[in-house]
């Protein structure tokens, strides 16, 4: 079950695979402070996972899925709400991705990916839509986020040092299947690539001091 059906049909071209529509989340606008990703709550609140409607709507997609396709197990790459909808149906389920997408669950609460700065919406609000949701279909009932994320394996894809909650992970992680490319010598004339968010403090200047370096740039700016 994939979003986007057309590079689906390309990555799976010549394997007998059935491809499915996966439900796409509607649009949502979260109103509030919006000050950057402090948090995978901020993740869940720029999506809608705090909205009864569009949560319920997800889910309910979902299962409809897992209704059809009857399946023995789940392998999910960030899809909260086919967690959500796997616990309900009593599946089990292995989440697959990046650090980012996979926070640490071995606490009591979700860790912050920035200590400077609180999420953008308490994570009881969360529970309570799924709590509200995972009632409609009289079965399971969520106790915390954290068991609404849990699978019965994890693997996380990454390196220590691009790891968003690296002081919390206790979990190994995993090297992407695919092969390393080669090393290769750096240019005769260097080059830079600089990938900024909209909360990186003083942006300004920083942009300011990079366009007067006398090298080849590139700068990705999300959200500017």
């Amino acid at each position: 079950a994939a979003r986007d059906l057309m590079y689906a049909r390309i990555a799976f071209e010549g394997m007998a695979a059935e491809l499915l529509q996966a439900p796409i989340w509607p649009e949502h606008r979260h109103f509030g402070s919006e000050m950057g990703q402090a948090n995978y709550l901020d993740v869940l609140a720029r999506i809608g996972f705090a909205d009864s409607v569009k949560l319920g709507a997800i889910v309910g997609g979902w299962i409809a899925l897992i209704d059809l396709v009857r399946p023995d197990v789940i392998v999910a790459d960030h899809s909260p709400a086919l967690l959500l909808a796997a616990h309900i149906r009593g599946l089990a389920s292995v989440q697959v991705g990046s650090g980012f997408t996979m926070p640490p669950l071995d606490y009591d609460r979700l860790p912050p990916i920035r200590a400077d700065r609180a999420a953008i919406m308490p994570e009881e609000r969360f529970l309570s839509t799924a709590v509200q949701i995972a009632g409609q279909y009289g079965s399971w009932i969520p106790k915390s986020l954290i068991e609404i994320l849990k699978t019965d394996k994890r693997v996380v894809f990454g390196c220590p040092e691009l790891d968003p909650y690296a002081p919390f992970r206790r979990e190994a992680l995993c090297l992407p299947p695919e092969a390393l490319p080669q090393f290769t010598d750096p240019p005769v004339e260097p080059r830079l690539f600089v990938y900024l968010g909209s909360e990186m403090p003083k942006l300004d200047q920083v942009l300011q001091v990079l366009t007067e370096l006398n090298i080849p740039l590139e700068i990705y700016l999300p959200g500017v």
